[in-house]
């Protein structure tokens, strides 16, 4: 048996299984979670047919159920005209538009509609105009309460950023939208002269270029020769000429002359450790890229390769030898990034231009050629192996260093000459180049269309800034001893975490940038021009995930991501290191919500190394009092609003300018000349000098501290006062999970409370950390008897940083970690100061021991700090107090 009821939010209209009344549902419109019978509106019941007899209820037993209509079918009629017929999944429940709503003569037992004549059954007064009805009869379970959004909740990655098609009727239909409109090849667009004749002569000055190179080391071939022939005649006395004469100079030729050939010979060698894919594991992304490339005219790849990079490309099969021995096979290169990140139509897209590199043999083998001869130059330039090494150690080594001295001259100029060279090349192959790019990006806004193209463009430069942040996101969960086993889930993950910020800097990027004379692509912004001014409407608009072209994408992409670890990034991967990517980016969320909170709870002026302090606030027994001294801590925190943002850059610079007068008064006191690259004010000359500017930088410092301290205690208030009232059951019921808010409020409000608590001692400490790092930079240059004297204050220095380590170990000891780590049993001190006992002798490990306590505790800090603000204003919504107003970002730091 099946109900009909009505969102009480909404009025939408559903259909469910009796046996589901008294449970939750939400609905599927407007996304209200009520209760099926209770806080819904129940209109009719679907039942099998029923003999003429009788069907009686509990309370009449002598009575025959009576058929009527349902009064309310026209405002039905009219609500639900609106909505799509097609069925929506939610919580299992199979809920559609009630297809007996229209039928006037449907029989509806009277057990299951008490009370169906009066009034107040009817639809929600909002969805009826002029309906009076009487308070009194609306009965209080129909009421609902909106709760506030949990600020925290989760969502599921997997299934939202990548779908996988599950059906073989949902693969033949995808397989069908994908082939069809590739049925008719492209026509074929010749070479225009003027491009030729560019062409032409960019390949005859790329191959002028190994031949000077090939030139200069027969040149110092014959140069070694002849000098042989000179001296092996000369007399000269024995001693310091006789051994630079017969052996310094023929052994500087020599070795550069290895260092010239030996590029030639093992450079070209490279193991091919790509992840590659077959056509039994993938073969709908196959046969599209066998359509595309009959499409635009270019050859079937040999082999499809897959790796964690945001970009995709095409290159010759055989590498170098290939193209030069006229060869057109190519390897497909796919950055999964991109797969992750893309829509269908888009990703067809950029696959459509690297084939159409491909559609000019002849151009496409030049630029090959091109492209490996530059990156050969880069790499023989920038690339240092042993050799190199042994040169710089044998420099050092007193009596044979000057003949490694001018060994290492001689390589310095032959290297400067192979970057003139590169440089010369790169300027005469941008051309070229960027033509191709032209020519490529026509196959792609043909297939794809020009406005696709644009946006294709733009969301590949956020692709690359999402990137980034994964990165840093990586480098932090190195930290915790875990990584995401699915690396291209994340980027595609913090594409969307981070959409509204991407779409900004992605825009200004297009604008910013400008095609230079060396670069090998034109600019976003000319490529962009170019579709637009061809006004393609394109034959392929599929706007769906490019995931699925692929039968299992999350399954390779988890594999790749290994293979990525080991291979490319060379990490140690432990046992149990990877975690779910579902958990990681739930945290990232959760990070980014948090961060977002902070801007809003401090107004956009939070300075990361100032911690709150709680000690000073009282418990308030009654609800009322303490709503009324949140409220009064918000009006204060407000009214420092405007000022606190100027605060914030002059609070930095009076920091850092303390730092560097200290570091210069030291200096000054052994009598030492003050160095400082880049000071903003003018240096001491003087340690009285120095000891009075440095007494100044501290009292300004001082007075900006007591006026953050105000606008901090206030801050500390606020939260302080909104983690109490949290601890109401009836502020806990008006937001959704706020039992479970509360928990973890209770977790990470102490964290807070203890780090604040070493606010003084930690300042104190930090500059005089930064300092020392000045110190021990400049403390090589000083003479035995200044070094002996600095060297006191470096000890001093360790001194502090040892038992700051110390003390934020003890402190912690006992405060489990507050957030996924590998070790699950680890607590916060210990991943604070991961090794306390090797600071106690070594100074080098002394610093870098506090390093990684200052980067862990900020971050730490900063995200705990972010979950109690979300949760803080998640509590003052509910108590339906409006958010204080957020200045707009300056224009430099958006």
């Amino acid at each position: 048996m099946s109900i009909s009821f009505v969102c009480p939010q909404c009025g939408f209209s559903c259909t469910v299984s009796e046996s589901l009344i008294g449970r939750k549902a939400k609905c599927p419109k407007c996304k209200t979670v009520f209760v099926l019978g209770q806080t819904s509106t129940v209109l009719s019941t679907k039942t099998p047919p029923v003999s003429s007899t009788s069907v009686q209820s509990p309370e009449t037993k002598s009575q025959p159920v009576q058929s009527q209509p349902v009064q309310s079918q026209p405002i039905l009629k009219s609500r639900t005209s609106e909505i799509s017929p097609q069925k929506i999944s939610l919580q299992k429940i199979s809920l559609q538009n009630n297809p007996n709503q229209n039928n006037p003569n449907q029989n509806i037992p009277t057990q299951n509609v008490p009370n169906q004549n009066t009034p107040t059954q009817n639809i929600p007064n909002q969805n009826v105009p002029n309906q009076n009805i009487p308070t009194q009869n609306v009965p209080n379970q129909n009421t609902q309460i909106k709760k506030v959004p949990n600020p925290l909740e989760s969502y599921d990655g997997n299934i939202s950023l990548c779908p996988t098609i599950h059906t073989k009727e949902q693969l033949k239909r995808y397989r069908t939208m994908l082939l069809t409109p590739l049925q008719t090849p492209l026509p074929v667009e010749k070479m225009t002269i003027g491009y030729k004749i560019g062409l032409f002569l960019t390949a005859l000055f790329m191959i002028l270029l190994p031949i000077v190179y090939i030139g200069l080391i027969v040149g110092l071939c014959v140069l070694e020769y002849f000098y042989f022939v000179w001296t092996k005649d000369m007399e000269v006395t024995k001693g310091f000429t006789h051994i630079v004469l017969y052996f310094a100079v023929p052994a500087a030729l020599g070795t550069v002359i290895i260092i010239l050939i030996k590029p030639l010979i093992f450079s070209w060698f490279e193991k091919d450790s790509r992840f590659e894919i077959t056509r039994e594991r993938e073969p709908l992304l196959f046969d599209f890229v066998q359509h595309l490339c009959t499409f635009v005219g270019a050859p079937m790849p040999r082999r499809i390769f897959v790796n964690c990079q945001v970009n995709a490309y095409a290159g010759m099969s055989y590498g170098i030898w290939g193209a030069v021995w006229g060869g057109n096979a190519c390897d497909l290169m796919i950055g999964l990034p991109l797969v992750a990140g893309l829509k269908t139509s888009e990703f067809a897209g950029v696959l459509a231009h690297e084939f159409g590199h491909f559609t000019q043999a002849g151009t496409r083998r030049m630029d090959y050629i091109v492209r490996t001869l530059l990156s050969w130059f880069a790499h023989v330039y920038y690339y240092r192996d042993r050799m190199d090494t042994w040169l710089i150690l044998g420099s050092n080594i007193w009596g044979i260093g000057l003949g490694f001295l001018v060994i290492r001259f001689f390589v310095w100029i032959i290297r400067r000459f192979i970057w003139l060279l590169m440089m010369l090349g790169q300027y005469a192959a941008g051309f070229m180049s960027r033509q191709m790019e032209y020519d490529a990006d026509r196959f792609e806004i043909r297939l794809s269309g020009s406005s696709s193209f644009a946006d294709t463009t733009k969301q590949i430069i956020k692709l690359n800034i999402a990137n980034e942040k994964t990165i840093s996101d990586i480098q932090y969960m190195l930290n915790e001893d875990r990584l995401p086993d699915n690396y291209p889930l994340l980027i595609a993950a913090n594409l969307k975490i981070m959409n509204d910020k991407l779409d900004l800097w992605s825009t200004k990027t297009i604008q910013k940038n400008k095609t230079g004379f060396f670069d090998t692509h034109p600019s976003e912004a000319d490529r962009i021009a170019a579709a637009t001014k061809m006004a393609e409407p394109g034959v392929l608009h599929i706007n769906l995930p490019a995931s699925l072209f692929f039968r299992n994408f999350l399954a390779l992409s988890r594999e790749v991501s290994l293979d990525f670890y080991k291979k490319e990034a060379g990490l140690d991967l432990k046992p149990d290191m990877l975690k779910n990517a579902g958990t990681v980016i739930d945290q990232l969320r959760r990070e980014h919500a948090g961060q977002e909170a902070i801007v809003q709870f401090f107004q956009r002026a939070y300075i990361q190394n100032r911690f709150l302090t709680f000690s000073a606030f009282e418990l308030l027994k009654n609800i009322n009092d303490t709503k009324s001294r949140l409220i009064q801590a918000r009006n204060r925190q407000s009214g420092y609003a405007k000022e606190m943002l100027n605060m914030v850059k002059v609070y930095d610079k009076a920091e850092r300018q303390v730092i560097q007068m200290i570091y210069l008064r030291e200096l000054l006191r052994l009598k030492v000349k003050a160095q400082l690259p880049n000071a903003e004010f003018k240096l001491p000359k003087s340690f009285a000098e120095a000891a009075r500017m440095l007494d100044i930088s501290e009292s300004q410092l001082s007075d900006y501290k007591s006026q953050i301290e105000m606008r901090d205690n206030a801050a500390a208030e606020r939260l302080f006062y909104a983690r109490e009232l949290l601890k109401q059951p009836e502020i806990q019921n008006r937001i959704e999970n706020g039992i479970v808010l509360h928990k973890r409020m209770e977790v990470l409000f102490p964290i807070l409370d203890k780090i604040g608590k070493t606010q003084s001692e930690f300042t104190q400490t930090h500059q005089n950390f930064a300092a020392g790092i000045l110190w021990l930079e400049f403390f090589p240059a000083l003479s035995q008897d200044y070094a002996a004297s600095l060297w006191r204050s470096i000890e001093n220095t360790v001194d502090s940083l040892h038992r700051m380590c110390k003390r934020y170990h003890t402190i912690f000891s006992d405060t489990p970690y507050p957030f996924e780590h590998a070790r699950s049993e680890i607590t916060l001190g210990t991943f604070l100061v991961p090794d306390l006992n090797v600071t106690e002798w070594q100074l080098i490990d002394s610093y870098q021991a506090f390093d990684l306590l200052l980067g862990r505790l900020l971050t730490t800090y900063s995200l705990v700090l972010g979950e109690c603000a979300a949760i803080g204003l998640a509590v003052e919504q509910a108590l339906n107090l409006p958010p204080l107003p957020v200045p707009p970002p300056e224009k430099d730091n958006e």
